[in-house]
């Protein structure tokens, strides 16, 4: 038995070297990060420790695409930046998709979805399925306020739906508050302000669209656990009272007092159904 077990314990105690060494390099170097990853990945393509090795490759390819926003101040850095997107996206076709109008590799999150569909069943699937939610957006809303809202909210609801007892969830209803706030609201301000008038249609706003996100939103939030459902109706309360749904934000803001006693911030919540009652 030892002997036909030492090889399964060589290909384990080389993951493990990959990741060790991969992690050490995937803040300053992360395409030598995913490089030194996937070549570990392909000599232990049989053993499913190699999930946590696909994990750290994807987030380093991630990494090192999403990176070229921070070298925008050095033309020649991001120069060099692109030569090299273009050349992982002609050596890793799969990996990557281009932007548009843009027209620059963005990595497609390849990896995550292969941890996805071979191991559904890993404590590290929702791990994946989180990354997916922060790849780079590859489209254009030609200054949409509603596009950019879906752009950000649609990949926070997918996961939301598949995983909604996850550790990361809470995180998730963070951005998916985020993405309607951060985008319908002018942002530095002591109190939230609309950029623009929530129930009236306006040059780059339509609210039928963002009622149909919210609907949305409101559906996904209702399916999670309570703390953290109320930290989303918090939030798609607020909303749905800014655009002129007082019964439906009662019903949210009612729900959180019943079924959250500990909730941080209930003597605001409160004030605001003594004021839509």
């Amino acid at each position: 038995m030892a002997a036909t077990q030492r090889p399964a314990e060589s290909q384990r105690s080389e993951i493990e070297r990959a990741l060790e060494e991969a992690g050490r390099l995937v803040d300053s170097d992360p395409l030598a990060a995913a490089r030194l990853a996937e070549a570990a990945i392909e000599t232990n393509r049989h053993d499913p420790q190699r999930v946590r090795l696909q994990l750290l490759a994807g987030r380093a390819r991630l990494e090192h695409e999403q990176a070229l926003d921070d070298l925008s101040h050095s033309p020649e850095a991001f120069a060099q930046r692109r030569r090299e997107l273009d050349e992982e996206a002609r050596a890793h076709r799969s990996q990557y998709r281009r932007s548009q109008p843009a027209g620059i590799w963005l990595y497609n999150g390849y990896h995550f979805r292969e941890i996805l569909r071979g191991f559904p069943e890993s404590d590290l699937a929702d791990d994946a399925a989180y990354e997916l939610t922060r790849l780079t957006f590859a489209g254009e809303c030609e200054g949409s306020i509603p596009c950019h809202v879906k752009a950000e909210l649609e990949p926070l609801l997918g996961f939301l739906e598949r995983f909604p007892q996850s550790e990361l969830a809470p995180q998730a209803i963070i951005r998916a508050n985020e993405a309607f706030t951060n985008n319908l609201y002018l942002r530095g301000r002591a109190q939230p302000v609309p950029i623009v008038d929530l129930r009236a249609k306006a040059a780059g706003y339509d609210p039928r669209e963002v009622e149909r996100l919210l609907a949305r939103y409101t559906a996904v939030a209702s399916s999670l656990p309570p703390p953290t459902r109320a930290h989303a109706f918090e939030t798609i309360a607020d909303l749905w009272e800014r655009m002129g749904d007082r019964e439906k934000a009662l019903e949210l803001y009612t729900f959180i007092v019943r079924n959250v006693p500990d909730y941080p911030n209930l003597d605001e919540i409160g004030r605001r159904i003594r004021r839509l009652s």
